[in-house]
């Protein structure tokens, strides 16, 4: 009867320290699930990440209101071409559904389609010789949408600018953005008019997440105008 009894306690104690400690273990296995997810696909070369953020500089030389110059077009995507999904983020003018001067519109892009566009206004021109404009494009999957957003804009013409409110999206075809690439960003962004009026347009650095968690920073400067080839 007596070891009974403390055979009873034992398994009652180990019972109630499990079911106290059951949060803890829950979060331990989601951690440990998360990393052998990360191991697998690092073992194939590949990580699935759910967020990447680019962050641009944009250097003005000499603006010319009268004729909106210049005008600049940012390009991400989540794969290496255009032919599907993507979002586009035009500088001084706009051009969905019709052509507009100043200011800036994020827009997408579906089945290389237009889909929609987030348009800021008022619509300013830029106008301060030698102002430099910053900002952060953040691409991301979210409860099965493909979202582009535009955060931390800050400009001389056009003050602070951006926001989870600066936001367009579109149905993912993908549950991650592993085929994400700098290449297609630095190739298809470009000063569309007036590149003698642009010092400079560089993509800073890029930030690559996965379940909110900073998996990597990458600092190499990839400049798209001047060329440096």
């Amino acid at each position: 009867m007596m070891l009974s009894s403390a055979s009873g306690g034992i398994r009652w104690r180990i019972s109630s320290a499990v079911s106290a400690n059951r949060p803890l273990l829950a979060a331990g296995l989601l951690f440990v699930a998360s990393a052998v997810t990360l191991t697998a696909f690092a073992s194939e070369g590949v990580v699935p990440y759910d967020r990447i953020e680019e962050d641009w500089e944009v250097v003005i030389g000499e603006p010319d209101p009268d004729t909106h110059a210049p005008q600049l077009i940012n390009v991400i995507s989540p794969t290496l071409t255009l032919s599907q999904d993507y979002a586009v983020m035009e500088l001084n003018h706009g051009t969905q559904p019709e052509y507009f001067e100043g200011g800036l519109q994020l827009q997408m892009w579906c089945d290389d389609e237009y889909h929609s566009n987030y348009t800021p206004r008022p619509s300013l021109l830029l106008s301060i010789p030698g102002e430099t404009i910053r900002y952060t494009m953040a691409m991301s999957i979210e409860q099965g949408q493909l979202k582009v957003r535009v955060r931390n804009g800050t400009s001389t013409s056009w003050g602070s600018f951006g926001g989870d409110s600066l936001v367009v999206s579109c149905p993912a075809r993908q549950p991650h953005l592993k085929n994400y690439s700098t290449s297609l960003s630095v190739a298809k962004s470009r000063v569309a008019f007036a590149k003698h009026r642009v010092e400079k347009f560089a993509l800073k650095r890029v930030r690559y997440y996965h379940n909110d968690n900073l998996v990597k920073t990458d600092e190499t400067v990839r400049q798209v105008y001047p060329p440096t080839e």
